[in-house]
């Protein structure tokens, strides 16, 4: 919809009390915000942070990031944005916007607020819609703004016409269900306990997620394990716990980092009591990591305490940004600053069934297991042959979630600045994944699982002072959140400090052994988790910044960094961000992209060559990654095979930066280069439409940056006489076109390290003239060098009293 009228926008606004974003040199419009109403405001481009500044000044608070680029605005009945070109439209939040299928289908939902609604404000609005709150002193508000909730379908519509609401979603049925000598070896945790490295996960504390107590007396753990509780004997716990930082008693048992600190919580079987945890524990513990290998059945459930397998119907949910089960740990890490580990999933393969007509139970409304009716699938196609005993309750065309194993990952997995560990059997060579072991994508086709790790046949600690063995991406996880510790620890001695989630994620996932096709993919993610590697990442910057180092990105800008291969090799420039989490309306789908800000990678060769990073086919999993422009994923890989010597350039641009600016790191296995960076101050301007100017007569600097890019100039002419522009080329031959408003033309060739002029004639004699639009064009004609800068002198009749502006049209 085109934007509202400031009259029909006042007639919307309904009072609330919350508290209001304080601007102090205007008393009028804070009383305004007392009024304020949340909307849907549709930019007509990214907004920058002056942007997001002005709009607040004119009583518009932007807000919570949306799906395709919108925004929450909490706006003041005061605003007047009908003439403010920065805006699309604006749009009162209803019914549909808020309230998701699955919350209609289900009594326990999950309420989201707004950000500036308070906990006792959220709590009313609950109560006054006639529902009632759920483990309301055992969940957490926290930084997502939560409440779980139970309340009746018809009832629905009063809680989304509450102004304090945002977004109400069914919750999921099930609960938390639980999902290494070798496992070392094969990740390359064995080199970095010898020198140089001598790492042991010394110094750093984790956090172990679980629903039991693990036993902290057991003797590999010499004190190390403090458990939640006092029960003191629960075996997924203990196996997780040892993976992690068992000390070695056993060497065939030894864990991950046999000198980290643990602590262990029994964090319930509800995301709302895990939050809980996180919560309390996160701010005072600080971890580097937190391992949680736990996860939802969604789809076949084998673990529910039924005779034959059991269809739970929330398959939708698999891979998916939901707002209770997804969002809210992406909300997590950028709050606490650890790293968050989850078990990708054991749902990689269908049940066993019985016989050939795989009978299978449904689960009802509440997630319980209807056992009276008994379903079967068709053998012929026909939806008729099924026999009537087993098969009473009916004989299904299809096989429930027929894609399997792809389409499989965990819904808290899923979130984008997590891990999602896939599991991996050694009875391969490479190691192939584990049959159970859940695949992606996401929903909107981000790449999940992000890492891999050994999950078969893992031997670890068990209660009773004892071991065993077991398999399960549960057993992957706490590999991954063993060997973060350890890289904790070679962080803090490289850099003196601890490393942001983005840090840590990214230099595991550059460090990652490929697996499987060329690239990142859905059964791999990014590989077999590699701690030596990513070890060398940090000692090979050595604090400098040089291969490991953060940008920071607005919209429309771009950061350039430079690197040198000495001796050819496989060159990754890996860039991964800490995207902002983003609020899927009641009518999205979770198809729709989670990404909030879009950063594109391109690395320049030292002949000009464009590489670009891998992207994936969502509709197609199988498929290899092809390379591309990648708007889908907050981590990108770049990869040179054969990278010759020289200077490489790696460029990172804002092409959508919805909330900013944006913190990226930039990890390379190569050395920074000293060579100036590529810089073009006039860009965007890569088109005709987009030309820098009105340029006036005089000398500019410029540069083509990237294989493909051309620069445009536009001046006027007010005076008759000859128009020139002398360009000056550094190490890259480029040409340069003129063009006049009359369809005139010239252009001229500028060889590399030379200075060429082209020229246009405008009229006669040097009398003042009418204006005389004028567009000069300039592009590389062969490979871009290592300094493709140049200087451009523009020299034609223009009368005293024009005025000029530079700037893009």
């Amino acid at each position: 919809m085109r934007r509202l009228s400031t009259l029909l926008f006042a007639s919307l606004i309904a009072t609330t009390a919350f508290a209001a974003t304080k601007n102090e040199t205007d008393p009028q419009l804070n009383r305004d915000f007392d009024r304020a109403r949340h909307m849907i405001l549709s930019p007509a481009a990214p907004l920058t942070e002056q942007d997001r500044a002005d709009l607040l000044a004119e009583g518009i608070e932007i807000q919570r990031p949306l799906t395709g680029g919108r925004y929450i605005a909490r706006v003041a009945p005061s605003a007047r944005f009908a003439e403010d070109a920065r805006i699309a439209s604006v749009e009162p939040m209803t019914a549909e916007h808020k309230i998701y299928g699955s919350a209609r289908r289900a009594g326990d939902v999950t309420v989201i607020f707004h950000q500036d609604v308070a906990l006792d404000d959220a709590r009313k609005s609950v109560l006054a819609a006639g529902a009632t709150l759920d483990d309301f002193f055992t969940s957490n508000y926290g930084p997502s703004h939560v409440v779980n909730a139970r309340i009746a379908p018809s009832s629905l519509n009063a809680l989304a016409a509450d102004e304090n609401v945002l977004a109400i979603s069914g919750r999921i049925r099930s609960h938390f269900v639980e999902d290494n000598a070798i496992a070392a070896q094969l990740s390359h945790v064995t080199d970095v306990y010898a020198a140089p490295y001598n790492l042991s996960g010394a110094g750093q504390i984790v956090m172990v997620s679980e629903l039991s107590d693990a036993q902290s007396t057991h003797p590999e753990f010499g004190g190390r394990l403090v458990a939640g509780g006092t029960a003191q004997n629960g075996q997924h716990s203990t196996h997780v716990s040892g993976t992690i930082g068992a000390s070695g008693v056993n060497p065939l048992a030894k864990g991950m980092a046999p000198n980290v600190q643990i602590r262990e919580f029994n964090v319930g079987g509800s995301i709302g009591s895990h939050l809980h945890a996180l919560n309390t524990n996160l701010a005072a513990l600080h971890p580097v990591a937190n391992n949680t290998s736990l996860g939802f059945p969604l789809g076949w459930c084998d673990q529910c305490d039924t005779d034959i397998p059991l269809w739970l119907d929330q398959d939708v949910y698999y891979g998916a940004y939901d707002p209770g089960a997804t969002l809210v740990y992406d909300d997590i890490t950028a709050t606490y600053g650890t790293l968050l580990v989850f078990s990708a999933g054991n749902d990689g393969q269908f049940p066993q069934f019985q016989s050939g007509w795989r009978e299978h139970y449904h689960a009802d409304d509440n997630g319980d297991a209807d056992t009276t009716k008994e379903f079967c699938v068709t053998l012929n196609g026909s939806g008729t042959d099924c026999p009537a005993v087993p098969c009473n309750a009916g004989c299904e065309l299809v096989m429930h979630h027929n894609q399997t194993p792809w389409d499989t990952m965990t819904v808290t997995g899923a979130a984008k600045n997590v891990l999602a560990v896939g599991a991996l059997q050694t009875t391969t060579n490479p190691p192939s994944i584990a049959s159970f072991s859940s695949r992606g994508p996401a929903k909107d086709g981000r790449v999940k699982p992000d890492i891999t790790a050994r999950g078969r046949n893992l031997l670890s600690t068990w209660p009773g002072s004892t071991y065993q063995t077991l398999s399960g991406t549960s057993m992957a996880s706490p590999v991954v959140t063993g060997i973060s510790a350890l890289l904790g620890e070679q962080w803090q001695k490289t850099f003196n400090g601890k490393a942001t989630v983005a840090e840590l994620r990214g230099v595991i996932l550059a460090g990652a052994d490929d697996l499987g096709n060329t690239g990142p993919d859905y059964i791999y993610g990014f590989g077999l988790i590699n701690a030596k590697a990513s070890a060398d990442l940090i000692i090979g910057d050595g604090g400098t910044r040089g291969q490991i180092a953060n940008v920071n990105i607005s919209q429309g800008t771009r950061v350039e960094r430079a690197v040198t291969v000495t001796a050819t090799q496989k060159l990754k420039v890996l860039v991964t961000w800490a995207d902002p989490t983003v609020v899927l309306l009641g009518n999205d789908s979770f198809q729709a992209k989670a990404l909030v800000n879009d950063l594109d990678v391109q690395v320049i060769g030292p002949d000009g060559t464009t590489y670009l990073p891998y992207v994936l086919d969502k509709v197609n999993y199988e498929n290899p990654a092809t390379k591309g422009v990648n708007n889908t994923d907050n981590t990108e890989l770049v990869e040179i095979a054969n990278a010759t010597p020289g200077v490489y350039r790696v460029i990172v641009t804002g092409s959508r930066v919805n909330q900013g600016p944006q913190t990226a790191v930039v990890i390379t296995n190569a050395k920074a280069a000293s060579v100036t960076p590529c810089s073009d101050l006039q860009e965007p301007n890569n088109s005709a439409e987009s030309a820098w100017g009105n340029v006036p007569p005089g000398t500019l600097s410029g540069a083509i940056c990237s294989a493909g890019d051309v620069d445009f100039f536009k001046f006027q002419a007010t005076k008759f006489g000859p128009i020139t522009a002398t360009i000056q080329a550094g190490d890259t031959p480029l040409k340069a076109t003129l063009s006049g408003q009359d369809g005139s033309t010239s252009s001229v060739d500028i060889p590399a390290g030379q200075t060429k002029t082209v020229s246009l004639q405008y009229g006669s004699g040097s009398a003042q003239a009418p204006a005389f639009n004028v567009t000069l064009k300039i592009e590389a004609t062969a490979a871009i060098g290592s300094n493709p800068t140049y200087k451009l002198t523009l020299a034609f009749g223009q009368f005293a009293g024009t005025k000029h502006r530079a700037s893009h049209h």
